[in-house]
């Protein structure tokens, strides 16, 4: 199972994002949802998430490109 992390400020987003996930599962497991960048980090931290799913943030891939960069990234616009 690959661990998923959200992490998103809109709980709407966020919602549709575990459904679409939560109905094609496939070897995905959500094990963290963030509601904010600091968020994140903390619960990145905590969780080792295999992929991160995240609104295109500067501040917040950056630090994790950093801190962790063999990790699995995936940023949308929104």
């Amino acid at each position: 199972m690959l661990k998923v992390m959200i992490v998103e400020d809109e709980d709407i987003v966020r919602d549709d994002i575990k459904h679409l996930i939560d109905r094609q599962s496939n070897g995905f497991v959500i094990t963290a949802e963030a509601r904010n960048g600091g968020e994140g980090l903390r619960f990145f931290q905590e969780h080792h998430p295999d992929i991160i799913i995240t609104r295109l943030c500067w501040r917040l891939l950056c630090r994790l490109r950093m801190l962790y960069p063999g990790e699995g990234l995936f940023a949308y616009r929104g």
